[in-house]
C-alpha cells in the first residue's frame, strides 16, 4: 500500500527502517501529550505581550497560544506507533522542544557572569584566565576563538533545565521547524519526505483522510485555530457570532498570513490615514492650546471641590505619568501656571524629573479625620486650616474632567 494513498482505520504501516509500526487509527494525542513543556511554552508566548504574533490586530481575552494550536493539530495527524518512547521524540523535534531544536532557538548568549557560576572547578580553569574576577571572568588567550566560545555556551545551556533554557530562547514560531538532520528522523519514523512542517502536514492529512485536512473553529474568537492551521497548510475555516472576533480572525488569515507584501500595502494605507487625520487635526486645531501646544495623551480622573476654600482637587491615585521616561507631574495653581508659560491654561503642567516628585500641594479635602470635620491642608489653599464637614465633601465628588498631558 502506498504511504500517500488512504488507509483503513487499524490498518498498520511499517517504518522506513522496519523497526516500529505505525498505526492509522491511533493518533498521537490519543496516547500521550507533553502537557508540561507545552504548558512552559505557552506561558512564554503570553507573557510576550505585544511581540505576540496577533497581538498587533487587536487585543482578545482567552486568545489561545499559537504554540499549544500547533502542537494539537500535529498530535492529532501524527499516528502512534508501538514505541511511545521515539514517538514523543520525534513529536518535540517537530515543534522545536527537544535539545537540539531548543539550540537552534538560543538567540541571546548567557552572560560570563553566569557562565562561571555553572562551571566546576577543573572547567573554569581551563577556560578562564588564572585570577579571573568570577563577576568579569576574562577567556584565556587559547579560547578567545568564535568556535571556543559557542562551544562553552552549548556546555552550558546543555546544564540548563527546562525553564532557565527557555529565558535564552526565541519561541518556536520564530524558527523554521526542525533542522535538516532532525528531519531525516522524523521523516525515517513516520514514513514520509517532508522538508517542512506543512508537507509534513499535507502528507500525514493525505495518509489519515486522502486528502488535505481540515480544520474549523465555530467559535474563533482571536483567530488563533484558523491562523495556526493555516500556516501549517491545513484548510481553514473560522466563524464567531461577535463581529469584532469575525474581524480580527479575517485579519489574522489575510494581513499577518498574507505575506510582506500584503503588509507593506497596509503600511502604506495607515501611513496616509494617518497623515490626513493629522493634517485636519492640525488645520482645526483640534488638541491644541492657545500656546501652541498639542496634547500627546489625555488622562481622566474625577474631581471634586473643597467646600471651604472652593479648590478642585483631581482625585488621581498617582502622579507618576510614566516610570521609564521618568516623567511626573505637578499641580499649579492657575495664577502660577500662568507665570511660567505666559499664557493661560485649564489644565496642569507636566514635566519630566530625575528626582522624586515633590509632594503636590494643594488643598488636602480628602483627608481622613477621626471626627466629623477635617483641616484644611497644607497652607497652599486660600482658606489654609479651616474645617468644614467631611460628609460635605463626599457629596461633591461628581465631575470627571479630562488632564491634558504635553
Amino acid at each position: 500500500m502506498s504511504l500517500a494513498a488512504p488507509l483503513d482505520a487499524g490498518a498498520p504501516v511499517r517504518s522506513a527502517a522496519g523497526d516500529h509500526v505505525v498505526h492509522a487509527d491511533a493518533s498521537f494525542i490519543e496516547t500521550q501529550f507533553p502537557v508540561s513543556r507545552l504548558s512552559k511554552e505557552s506561558y512564554k508566548e503570553r507573557k510576550a505581550n505585544y511581540s505576540q504574533t496577533l497581538t498587533g490586530l487587536g487585543k482578545w481575552w482567552g486568545r489561545k497560544p499559537l504554540v499549544m494550536v500547533r502542537a494539537v493539530i500535529l498530535g492529532l495527524l501524527m499516528p502512534a506507533s508501538n514505541d511511545p518512547r521515539r514517538d514523543r521524540d520525534v513529536f518535540l523535534a517537530l515543534l522545536t522542544m527537544d535539545e537540539e531544536g531548543l539550540w537552534r532557538r538560543k538567540r541571546r548568549a548567557i552572560p560570563l557572569k553566569e557562565v562561571w557560576r555553572r562551571l566546576l572547578p577543573d572547567e573554569r580553569i581551563e577556560w578562564f584566565a588564572p585570577g579571573a574576577d568570577p563577576d568579569r571572568p576574562r577567556f584565556r588567550k587559547s579560547r578567545t576563538a568564535t568556535a571556543d566560545r559557542q562551544r562553552l555556551q552549548r556546555l552550558v545551556f546543555d546544564r540548563l533545565t527546562y525553564d532557565e533554557k527557555l529565558a535564552w530562547c526565541d519561541r518556536p514560531e520564530h524558527v523554521d521547524g526542525p533542522s535538516e538532520e532532525a528531519w531525516k528522523v522524523i521523516n525515517a519514523h513516520l514514513g514520509t519526505t517532508a522538508a517542512s512542517l506543512p508537507e509534513l502536514v499535507q502528507a500525514l492529512g493525505k495518509r489519515r483522510f486522502g486528502r488535505m485536512p481540515r480544520v474549523g473553529d465555530a467559535f474563533c474568537g482571536g483567530g488563533s485555530v484558523p491562523f495556526e492551521a493555516a500556516r501549517l497548510g491545513c484548510e481553514a475555516f473560522g466563524s464567531d457570532l461577535n463581529p469584532v472576533a469575525a474581524l480580527l480572525t479575517w485579519g489574522a488569515l489575510n494581513i499577518v498570513g498574507g505575506g510582506e507584501e500584503v503588509a507593506e500595502r497596509v503600511r502604506t494605507a495607515q501611513a496616509e490615514v494617518f497623515a490626513a487625520v493629522d493634517r485636519q487635526v492640525t488645520e482645526w486645531r483640534i488638541e491644541h492650546d492657545d500656546a501652541g501646544w498639542r496634547a500627546d495623551a489625555f488622562l481622566y480622573c474625577t474631581e471634586t471641590a473643597c467646600p471651604a476654600c472652593g479648590w478642585r482637587v483631581p482625585l488621581a491615585p498617582s502622579w507618576v505619568i510614566g516610570e521609564k521616561t521618568r516623567t511626573v507631574a505637578r499641580l499649579l495653581n492657575r495664577p502660577m501656571l500662568a507665570r511660567r508659560t505666559g499664557s493661560r491654561c485649564r489644565s496642569p503642567y507636566f514635566r519630566r524629573s530625575t528626582r522624586s516628585p515633590p509632594a503636590p500641594r494643594f488643598c488636602r479635602s480628602m483627608s481622613t479625620s477621626p471626627d466629623d470635620t477635617e483641616p484644611c491642608g497644607s497652607g497652599s489653599a486660600p482658606a489654609a486650616g479651616a474645617r468644614r464637614p467631611r460628609r460635605r465633601t463626599r457629596h461633591r465628588v461628581r465631575t470627571t474632567r479630562s488632564v491634558r498631558a504635553r
